[in-house]
Parts: C-alpha cells; sequence; structure tokens
C-alpha cells in the first residue's frame, strides 16, 4: 500500500517520489458528498520546467480542479519519479488518473484504463516528429555518419520518444545504440543548448522535435538554412493521460468533461501554460498506436530480438 509516510519519505530519496505541497489539506475534512480525486504526474512531464514552476502548476491545476468541480471531488495532486511506485498507486487505487510521457505508458498498459486517453496539445500539435539535425556543410548525410561523433538530445516530455525512435533506427541497420553509437551524447533541456551548437559547429548533430526545429527558425532565420535534417521519425504521440484500469467513480464523466474543458478558464489557460500546452483532447487508444508500436519494436531489437 502507498501510504502517506512513504510518499514523504520519498522526496528524501534523491530521485525517489515526491510529494507536492497539497497533502493533508485536500485530503482531510471532505464535505458531504465529496469523494478525493488523486491525480499524478511523472516528473518525466517536468524535464523542462523549475521543479518550483512544477510544484506551482499541479497546486493551480488543482485548485482550478476544485472550483470548476464544485464539491463533486476533492482533487489531490502527487508527482511521482519511479515507474514502480507509479504502477503500485494504479494498482492499489492510490492513483485516479497518471499523465506520463508514452514510453512510460507503454510500461504501465497493464494497470492503465484503455479509454479514455487523454493528450496535450502544444502549438497546435498533439503528435511530434523528430528530426536529426547536422550543419548542411558537415558533410554528414545519413545517421550511420555519426559514428564516434556528437550528438545532443533535446531532454523535453514532447521529444520523450527520440531516443527510442533513434535507437529502433540504428539497431535495424545492424548498429549499436546512439548512446555507443557516438562518441560523445549528451542532454539539455534548454533548446538553444542543443540546436545552437550544431549550427556553430560546435557539436556534430542533434535531436528535436520539428515544432522545436521551427521555433528556432522562425527566432534566428539562417538556422533554419543552415540545419537540415538527415533522418525524421513519424509523428508520434509523445504523452498521454490516463485513468487507471479499474476507476468507475460516478464522478468520472464529469472530471473528463472539466479536463477536456480547461483551456475555456483563465486559470485553467495559465496551469496549461506552465505545462508549455494550450489544450487537452481525448483520442482513442489506436491514436497511439504507432508510437507504442515503436517503442516494441525498440524494445525487442535491444533484446536482440527481430520484430
Amino acid at each position: 500500500m502507498l501510504t502517506f509516510r512513504r510518499i514523504m519519505q520519498g522526496e528524501r530519496c534523491g530521485a525517489g517520489l515526491i510529494l507536492l505541497g497539497l497533502a493533508w489539506g485536500w485530503g482531510m475534512g471532505l464535505e458531504a458528498g465529496q469523494e478525493p480525486f488523486r491525480l499524478a504526474f511523472s516528473t518525466s512531464k517536468f524535464s523542462d520546467v523549475h521543479e518550483n514552476d512544477a510544484k506551482a502548476a499541479v497546486m493551480a491545476w488543482a485548485r482550478t480542479f476544485a472550483e470548476e468541480q464544485g464539491a463533486g471531488v476533492d482533487p489531490q495532486a502527487m508527482v511521482f519519479s519511479s515507474l514502480d511506485e507509479m504502477r503500485e498507486g494504479l494498482i492499489d487505487g492510490t492513483i485516479d488518473m497518471l499523465s506520463v510521457v508514452t514510453e512510460e505508458y507503454y510500461a504501465l498498459q497493464a494497470v492503465a484504463a484503455k479509454s479514455p486517453l487523454l493528450v496535450t496539445v502544444a502549438d497546435g500539435r498533439d503528435r511530434e516528429e523528430v528530426v536529426l539535425l547536422v550543419h548542411r556543410e558537415s558533410g554528414l548525410e545519413a545517421v550511420e555518419d555519426l559514428a564516434g561523433g556528437t550528438l545532443v538530445l533535446h531532454r523535453n516530455p514532447r521529444a520523450s520518444l527520440a531516443l527510442p525512435w533513434l535507437d529502433g533506427v540504428l539497431l535495424e541497420r545492424g548498429l549499436p545504440v546512439a548512446q555507443e553509437f557516438v562518441g560523445d551524447f549528451r542532454e539539455n533541456a534548454k533548446l538553444t543548448g542543443v540546436v545552437l551548437p550544431v549550427f556553430f559547429r560546435k557539436v556534430d548533430a542533434c535531436l528535436v522535435t520539428r515544432g522545436a526545429f521551427e521555433t528556432m527558425s522562425e527566432l534566428n532565420p539562417q538556422v533554419g538554412r543552415d540545419l537540415v535534417e538527415i533522418a525524421v521519425s513519424p509523428a508520434l504521440v509523445p504523452t498521454v493521460i490516463f485513468f487507471r484500469k479499474d476507476y468507475d467513480s460516478p464522478q468520472k464523466e464529469t472530471i473528463l468533461a472539466s479536463l477536456n474543458r480547461l483551456d475555456d478558464s483563465v486559470a485553467g489557460r495559465q496551469v496549461l501554460a506552465i505545462f508549455r500546452s494550450e489544450r487537452l483532447a481525448e483520442q482513442p487508444r489506436s491514436y497511439f498506436q504507432e508510437a507504442l508500436d515503436v517503442i516494441e519494436r525498440t524494445m525487442r531489437l535491444r533484446a536482440g530480438e527481430r520484430p
């Protein structure tokens, strides 16, 4: 059982579990007819957000949600960094809904509801293409040319499938995974720290979403002219929000409706902005299938299997 004590102890465990400020306040003294609704976030969703901003966003979401829901539910919000803890929470019912990157959803499918599933929309996109960029004068023309070179990954929830996709591309060609194939593999949460080193010929290549590359190109058109794509992923859903498999509260439809219209209020839009999102959108599980297939294929290839 995932107890409050264990949640609080996790904060002292480096990369362990962190419970954000709502703790006792939201869960005690429920009014008649209220029931707790426990929404959890993976720390993977905050790789480009300062921890204090993430905490504030989660608390703001809970407050906004409580105001919109009235007396229907008593929202509680938590953040997890351990996949095992997330799985345990979904199994024992201490998590009602979970927001994760798609690779984590793949690992948690057995305890996740197959529908409804929510995606985050950013810059009009709920799917992302990943692009492998090099300088047009680098002489690099294919992924094979990166052997022994330098590669920088944009550490961002929207680019969460970049490495699984690239590893799959390399393994299918009989090459090692990216971190073994290149001579120097780096990660950076700042977009400028990923794209500009390639532009200035400090590193050989970078992995970013097409949306991020377009943003940099708008700010500096020469970046868009001088950097070229040598590989492009399919358009994949990078993040997902879902109920636990056995969640059957009578408030479920009301909760879902509130999440779908979160962008209708000023407070809701402010919360979404912290998460670099414009709105949430409901999609069927089939919408995620290509992303799940990429993950599964890469996992089999990493294990030495042929898909």
